[in-house]
């Protein structure tokens, strides 16, 4: 497989959060194996990328599940719609792989074009949200402290 890369993670991208930066890390390097698994010859490229689309959609349900469980604990008022945002991208996923396994023609490039637009302005916008708002409750948590 080629060693291209199809997404490059940007600093812009970092929370702040080590285990969700190096979760989204993960991510952007599982949408370039899928990416590699592209450029290979076709025989190849539909076996590894049926393999590798699997392995993201177990990774992408294990790092919902932290991102969704760091914001219960911290009170993030928008978890439910975020939660339903992570719902549907799963939903979408699932249902591309069932389709894929069983036979359905697809356009691997046009698949990753939406991974990587969904997964980069989900974390641009969607997880910025969250940590803005864990950044303003830390301050009035110490403010309400000194008062």
């Amino acid at each position: 497989m080629a060693d291209e890369e199809y997404v490059v993670w940007s600093k812009s991208y970092e929370t702040g959060i080590p285990m969700i930066d190096t979760q989204h890390k993960k991510l952007l390097a599982l949408t370039n194996q899928l990416y590699s698994a592209c450029l290979a010859g076709r025989d190849t490229a539909t076996e590894f990328f049926l393999g590798a689309v699997h392995e993201f959609v177990d990774y992408v349900k294990e790092h919902f599940s932290s991102e969704e469980e760091l914001m219960a604990q911290n009170g993030y008022s928008h978890l439910a719609e975020h939660k339903a945002k992570h719902d549907e991208f799963a939903k979408k996923l699932l249902s591309e792989t069932q389709e894929m396994k069983a036979g359905k023609p697809m356009v691997p490039l046009s698949f990753l074009h939406y991974l990587r637009d969904w997964i980069l302005s989900h974390i641009a916008i969607d997880d910025m949200d969250f940590v803005y708002h864990s950044k303003i409750l830390k301050k009035r948590n110490s403010l309400e402290k000194i008062y």
